[in-house]
């Protein structure tokens, strides 16, 4: 059963996003800061990354590229969720090396599907993030 994290501050989108999950047959472990989401994957090692991109103690840039600088947790693929809908932001995360963004209010069949083909690719050993870095996707400027 693959385990996924989900980071999201507001505790009502994290508790519908983790029962959907569950039902969906994968593990869901949760926390509301990026900051305790980076101490939940060097603990138990999630298999992808859900996470909001504004949150307290530690936003979601900061917590990817914490991720992306450990050679142990690079290449654990990693999602965004954002209520934000300014181009310039969706440029950004697409320049980073994510396998994507979902935006909110979260389509929980979307989600599901997204999350199943990111775990079939990186079992087919075709991870997005890593093919990006190898590429030199990650050289993006970034404002």
């Amino acid at each position: 059963m693959a385990k996924i994290l989900v980071i999201e501050d507001n505790s009502n989108l994290q508790a519908l996003m983790s029962d959907f999950l569950n039902a969906s047959g994968f593990q869901t472990l949760c926390t509301n800061n990026g900051r305790m989401g980076l101490a939940i994957v060097h603990t138990y090692h999630p298999d992808l990354v859900l996470s909001d991109v504004r949150m307290p103690e530690m936003d979601g840039y900061a917590l990817l590229a914490a991720l992306r600088q450990d050679a142990g947790t690079a290449s654990i693929p990693f999602f965004f969720l954002t209520a934000e809908s300014d181009v310039n932001h969706q440029l950004r995360t697409r320049c980073l090396t994510v396998e994507g963004w979902l935006s909110k209010p979260v389509d929980p069949l979307r989600l599901v599907a997204m999350i199943r083909q990111q775990l079939a690719r990186r079992s087919a050993g075709t991870n997005q993030a890593e093919s990006a870095q190898k590429s030199g996707l990650t050289a993006c400027l970034l404002s």
